[in-house]
């Protein structure tokens, strides 16, 4: 580029070049190599999910067995365990698929300890009527509606997950279910 002043007669010139020094074929790398991580970022986006899904299943599972120890069988309790640490294990391994693995593995033994201490408390509130009977099955009613939330909300996901994310997908799968 020059520049000259037609009063004076004096003119400069000065050469404007590219500061990063990349060639065309490496900008074309990199834009390239930009869209790459995308699709790492969402598997990764999608593991953090589901580890953290799994810890609240793993916590909510011991705090049960904590809680209610006495009341549960032991082969339950024993069972639980086990899925708790098969959860504990996946969540260091990591791995999408293993993680919802463990997650629904310990989801199903924390519903059957769930059933068997409403079941417990139901028949103790028959049995004496009392007012403490029936307050351990107020306590069991929010841990009930809880895991039965979280089950519709996983099975709504799972619908959207098969047939995609539109909605007139979604509505003609309602359709066919009856929902």
């Amino acid at each position: 580029m020059s520049a000259k002043d037609k009063a004076t007669n004096k003119e400069q010139k000065i050469t404007i070049t590219a500061s990063t020094g990349l060639t065309k074929e490496e900008a074309e790398k990199m834009r390239v190599e930009g869209r790459i991580p995308r699709g790492r970022r969402r598997k990764r986006m999608e593991e953090v999910e589901a580890r953290n899904r799994l810890d609240g299943i793993v916590y909510q599972a011991e705090k049960t067995i904590r809680d209610n120890r006495d009341k549960l069988n032991d082969a339950d309790v024993k069972q639980a365990e086990e899925a708790i640490e098969e959860a504990k294990k996946a969540v260091n391994e990591g791995g999408v698929a293993r993680l919802r693995s463990a997650a629904e593995n310990v989801e199903k033994t924390l519903h059957k300890m769930a059933e068997e201490l409403y079941k417990k408390a139901q028949a103790a509130a028959q049995n004496r009527q009392g007012p403490q009977a029936l307050v351990q099955v107020r306590l069991l009613g929010p841990l009930l509606a809880a895991v039965a939330r979280r089950a519709v909300k996983n099975r709504r996901r799972d619908r959207r997950r098969v047939c995609g994310r539109g909605r007139q997908q979604e509505a003609e799968l309602r359709k066919v279910i009856g929902d």
